[in-house]
């Protein structure tokens, strides 16, 4: 996929606590940074127990895809 000019990946899926019962929905973008020649790694967790999760991770990707980046100034 592509966010702004930058390629990216997305990863969705749930999380489990092993031995707990904690899960949750997440959400991961590995963005391919070609201005400063690096990824980035973006991670979303939602745990949030007998409640509706899928407004929460709306939340999380409108936060990944409005994100900027910007041009790392050297010393």
């Amino acid at each position: 996929m592509k966010i702004k000019e930058f390629n990216a990946i997305e990863t969705r899926g749930t999380w489990e606590l092993k031995n707990d019962f904690m899960a949750g929905p997440f959400l991961n973008y590995m963005i391919n940074d070609t201005v400063n020649n690096r990824f980035l790694m973006l991670d979303g967790f939602v745990f949030s127990p007998s409640s509706r999760k899928r407004e929460m991770i709306f939340e999380i990707e409108g936060i990944y895809k409005s994100s900027k980046l910007y041009k790392k100034e050297s010393k």
